[in-house]
């Protein structure tokens, strides 16, 4: 058994996404639950033999989050005001990218808008986006019986799939199938994540349109959650750009399906916009 400590610190190039609701911390008046959005974590672009052009990751960014708006408001009072929050970081005379969370009560409403300003085509780009809940005691799921995908024949629960041996995480690919245990034979359905909270009460939802792949992590206290959208072909100046969502719904998992839905109807993933 490895028994090092280990310490690692990391510049601040996440979001921290306070769930307000009315569980506070105990003795203290602070939201009981943070979830943090590395978003993104990664971005890699392939060319037409999908070989890798170039990778961007975190500890590559050099943008920082502003404010877009002056309408802050008291964040822990929860006050109804919509927010923005913006990163755009140029990368290495090669791509522009341009990150966005507008806010207000119980959704995230997040925009990754990419634009080729190189000199060469890419065939597609496949990122990652990491949200994780550590810090979300409420939402961490030990027994992995309250992180649910959507198959084609219902709601799946993480426990029901089966994870590779030597690592604790899967991918799920949409209109694939999932990796059940005996023997079940289903098909990833929707590019969504749903979490029950401890009392039953809210579901955490996220969410990105184009999303090929689900990825799921259950190692340690970090239990991340991906739902990874992926962009065609980029001519250079070609701009592409993919919505996604985080929200927390009030009431049961079909409901939370439903918030989806709705929220998926609305950013139709016809065309690539």
């Amino acid at each position: 058994m490895d028994s090092r400590q280990q310490v690692n610190v990391f510049a601040p190039t996440c979001l921290d996404i306070w769930l307000n609701e009315p569980r506070n911390a105990p003795e203290s008046r602070a939201p009981a639950n943070l979830l943090r959005l590395w978003f993104p974590e990664s971005i890699l672009a392939h060319d037409s033999n999908d070989n890798l052009l170039w990778e961007y990751t975190f500890e590559r960014r050099s943008a920082s989050w502003q404010y877009v708006n002056e309408s802050i408001g008291d964040m822990k009072r929860g006050q109804a005001v919509r927010k923005v929050l913006q990163s755009v970081d140029a990368f290495d005379g090669l791509a522009l990218i341009d990150c966005s969370a507008r806010w207000r009560e119980t959704d995230i409403d997040l925009t990754l808008r990419i634009t080729n300003v190189g000199p060469m085509a890419w065939s597609r780009l496949q990122t990652s986006i990491c949200l994780q809940r550590p810090a979300a005691p409420d939402y961490l799921d030990e027994e992995n019986t309250r992180t649910y995908l959507v198959s084609d024949e219902g709601f799946v629960a993480s426990a029901e799939l089966v994870f590779p041996p030597c690592r604790r995480l899967v991918y799920a690919w949409m209109g694939e199938e999932l990796p059940m245990k005996e023997g079940a034979r289903r098909r990833l359905a929707a590019p969504a994540l749903f979490v029950v909270s401890r009392d039953e009460r809210y579901v955490l939802g996220y969410a990105w349109q184009h999303a090929r792949r689900l990825f799921l992590n259950r190692a340690g206290c970090v239990k991340c959650l991906h739902a990874d959208p992926e962009f065609g072909h980029f001519e250079p100046q070609h701009q592409q750009q993919r919505q996604g969502i985080v929200f927390v719904n009030e009431g049961t998992l079909e409901d939370a399906y439903r918030r989806y839905c709705a929220w998926s109807d609305m950013n139709d993933p016809a065309g690539d916009g």
